[in-house]
């Protein structure tokens, strides 16, 4: 036997299993109990209900407690290529953080999973159409209040590996005193082409190897950068280095690689991460799309991000971030 409560009540089915919920307005608790003889399983599911935009007679009055939606998406965007990732930091009325479950994104009324969620931002990837699309973001919170927005991105179609625009590239190792271990550089970038591939390609370029977990395709990560001699004399500045040695669990300054620079170098806490026009990725670069004009940093840090103003993308509290950048 099943038995099927939507919200407390007992739902109705047909005899091929199907049932047709009416779903409340936010969270509906729906909880399926399976018999067999004496014994039962039993299942629990919450599903959001969100009311579409525009389906009300009358525009409803603004909620003074609603969610806010903070995204890097900006309406009206034109982009040559159909591929965009951004980002959404939602918050409900008292600040605490939405998770991204309780996101909606469509895009030209299909659903669109998150690629990243974190404590403090969730991530997404849109594969647009050629032409006008629309993208609406509807968040709720716990209370089941709602807020909605929507964007329109006008893309370009491009063919796979067709160029569609330039970006820059460096690679900087301040942290240490070595600054730009590759000084920013223009590259062009392609349809369809992974972070990873560009990153691949400048570093062999400027006759660089490294090492790294993942694969191109797949959760990329850049563990060390290497060439011979490429630490030579390194020099933490000496605010950063007080700090570092104050949150580290583990922390040598002669602990290195001359002839590399990576993750673990000097603290337990370092390795490399990279920003995209001032913001770190809470992803790896295989699941990261470049536009024109995008400036890309990859950065050393000695303690996760803290030095450069990227932990939060480490999932680490907002404010633990160091007062500044080096």
């Amino acid at each position: 036997g099943l038995t099927v409560e939507v919200n407390g009540e007992l739902a109705v089915g047909s005899n091929d299993g199907n049932y047709s919920l009416k779903l409340q307005e936010g969270r509906n608790k729906i909880v399926l109990k399976a018999y067999s003889g004496a014994d039962a399983i039993i299942q629990h599911y919450e599903v959001s209900f969100i009311k579409p935009a525009g389906t009300g007679e009358t525009e409803a009055e603004e909620d003074e407690y609603a969610p806010e939606i903070v995204t890097d998406l900006v309406d009206g965007t034109t982009i040559k290529g159909t591929i965009k990732t951004f980002n959404v930091w939602p918050v409900d009325h008292k600040g605490k953080r939405i998770k991204g479950s309780h996101v909606i994104v469509t895009v030209n009324g299909s659903g669109v999973p998150f690629v990243w969620d974190d404590s403090t931002k969730t991530s997404y990837k849109l594969n647009l159409k050629d032409g006008k699309n629309k993208v609406t973001i509807t968040v709720s919170d716990d209370e089941g209040r709602t807020a909605a927005e929507t964007f329109y991105i006008h893309a370009t179609k491009a063919a796979d590996g067709e160029v569609i625009g330039k970006a820059t590239i460096s690679i900087e190792a301040s942290t240490v005193g070595l600054g730009y271990l590759i000084p920013p550089t223009e590259i062009e970038i392609h349809q369809g082409e992974k972070t990873s591939y560009i990153l691949d390609q400048l570093l062999r370029d400027n006759g660089f190897t490294y090492t790294y977990t993942g694969t191109l395709e797949s959760s990329f990560y850049l563990s060390s950068v290497r060439k011979p001699g490429i630490v030579t004399n390194p020099v933490i500045p000496e605010d950063l280095l007080i700090l570092v040695r104050e949150a580290s669990t583990r922390f040598d300054i002669e602990d290195y690689d001359p002839d590399g620079l990576g993750e673990f170098d000097f603290a337990n806490g370092s390795g490399w991460m990279y920003s995209v026009n001032g913001d770190y990725p809470n992803f790896g670069f295989a699941d990261s799309y470049l536009l024109d004009g995008d400036v890309v940093r990859i950065r050393y840090t000695l303690h996760y991000g803290s030095d450069i103003g990227g932990s939060e993308s480490m999932g680490r509290e907002e404010g633990e971030d160091w007062h500044k950048e080096w």
